[in-house]
């Protein structure tokens, strides 16, 4: 519900980025900062910035949302299609992904 951190599922989102043939049209189609995933900050810093989580000082919460964004921005360089997190994360981090959606449920 955060107006600053909406969610990238999008009408249509996966045509307009099959459609895209360029980094300047990917980012229209996704049309404001404001989402999970920013590809606005790609345009002034040459980055994606991942908005999702929250602000924590909890060491082990800031050291696994590294890593699964580390993970994911790898995935994505060798061009895989993810469906599943099980694709991108190992054991560790699926068990703490898991244990992290039954925390939210």
């Amino acid at each position: 519900n955060n107006r600053y951190c909406q969610s990238n599922n999008l009408a249509d989102i996966q045509t307009m980025i099959d459609q895209a043939s360029t980094i300047q049209q990917l980012i229209r189609a996704f049309g404001t900062r404001y989402l999970k995933l920013n590809l606005s900050s790609y345009q002034r810093h040459g980055t994606v910035e991942f908005r999702h989580h929250s602000g924590t000082v909890n060491y082990t919460k800031i050291k696994n949302w590294i890593l699964i964004c580390a993970r994911l921005v790898e995935a994505s360089k060798q061009g895989i299609i993810i469906h599943d997190t099980k694709q991108f994360l190992n054991e560790n981090l699926q068990e703490y992904f898991e244990e992290r959606q039954l925390d939210f449920a």
